[in-house]
């Protein structure tokens, strides 16, 4: 399986987006492939140098709204499940 955690997490998004209908997925995903980019780049350099860098505000505010996001779909996923359960049950 060739499938990373970023092709994951971009597709999830993008699934979300597209059902709720707020914005074009395909948009999503590519700021979500950016941010990828830039996040990794940022720990990246911070790792290698001596210096303090500047906070990335913006890049880190739109990644954890993207957890924030996924985290509710996902208990939205399992609160459903657990409901077409508990009717199977019945």
């Amino acid at each position: 399986m060739d499938t990373s955690i970023a092709d994951i997490l971009a597709s999830v998004s993008k699934d979300h987006h597209a059902a709720l209908g707020t914005v074009d997925a395909e948009a999503v995903t590519n700021q979500a492939q950016v941010d990828l980019q830039l996040l990794t780049r940022a720990w990246v350099s911070e790792r290698v140098t001596p210096e303090l860098l500047p906070y990335p505000s913006a890049l880190m505010d739109r990644v954890m709204r993207r957890i924030r996001d996924q985290v509710c779909y996902s208990g939205a996923l399992v609160g459903r499940t657990t409901l077409e359960l508990h009717k199977h049950d019945s």
